[in-house]
């Protein structure tokens, strides 16, 4: 079955979504990392699609989603945001799956509201700023590129930043996430000001005191070969929670979904069905 394409409108913006249809079974929300999309859960919400209505978000300034005009892109935007398009839904009690700024923010509305979230899962999701992962976020910025010539040129560039990633994986998340232009060129879907953003600012939200008040069954993942998240902040993570989990998924970097997506979906799956 192929997602329905859906838009809400959410704080003035109209917001995107996959709907995988099933809608009488407990609602998945997926989120996607900076600059990502939400085709870029495909896989994961066909495996998926069964046992859940599986629905993948563009967040604001991502994908098909609106643009916000006053380069509001802050952790705490990105979790209003989610907020209110799970009450706009009328969602309840889901399982989200957060993937690094997805992650994060997910955080922020679980730790807000936690409540509402039956589990947690937030992959390779730094809390805050150190000066490691400021240097690969800014690295990462940096590898972005503003116009492309071809698709193959962004596969390319992805697979330079990662080189785990399938090829095949690779050009479903640049072909998703890119808009032909008049001249057969094509230009990123997403908002270059947040790429100006990440180069400009090395600190983010600290999100540890939304952490500490998350109750829901948590998982923490990480890629073994992850610049953004070290393991030892990923264990205090779930030191933190009351029921807290940690995986670390081998043969992966940032990009855990892609670069190992057996594993990964073998762990998730063991994590909901604990």
């Amino acid at each position: 079955m192929k997602p329905e394409d859906k838009s809400v409108k959410v704080n003035n913006l109209k917001l995107h979504y996959l709907d995988w249809g099933n809608t009488k079974q407990q609602t998945m929300i997926l989120l996607h990392g900076f600059i990502a999309h939400a085709h870029s859960w495909d896989g994961f919400a066909a495996k998926m699609q069964d046992n859940y209505h599986v629905i993948a978000l563009d967040q604001r300034g991502h994908g098909d989603s609106d643009w916000a005009q006053d380069g509001a892109y802050t952790a705490e935007d990105f979790g209003d945001d989610l907020a209110t398009f799970i009450d706009a839904l009328e969602i309840e009690k889901p399982i989200i799956v957060g993937h690094s700024m997805g992650g994060r923010n997910a955080i922020i509305y679980t730790g807000t509201h936690p409540e509402k979230v039956d589990r947690l899962v937030a992959i390779d999701s730094r809390l805050r700023s150190d000066p490691i992962n400021a240097i690969a976020i800014q690295l990462m910025a940096k590898s972005i590129l503003d116009h492309l010539t071809s698709i193959e040129e962004g596969v390319e560039a992805l697979i330079k930043f990662s080189p785990s990633i399938p090829r095949e994986l690779a050009d479903d998340l640049v072909a998703n996430g890119a808009r032909k232009l008049a001249d057969g060129s094509y230009a990123p879907k997403f908002d270059l000001a947040m790429k100006d953003q990440a180069l400009s600012k090395l600190l983010v939200s600290d999100l540890w005191p939304y952490l500490e008040k998350i109750t829901c069954p948590t998982l923490i993942m990480r890629g073994a070969n992850s610049p953004i998240m070290p393991k030892d902040v990923a264990v205090k993570m779930v030191e933190v929670l009351p029921n807290g989990q940690f995986s670390e998924i081998e043969n992966a970097g940032h990009l855990v979904p892609q670069e190992n997506h057996a594993a990964f979906e073998n762990a998730i799956i063991a994590f909901l069905n604990s």
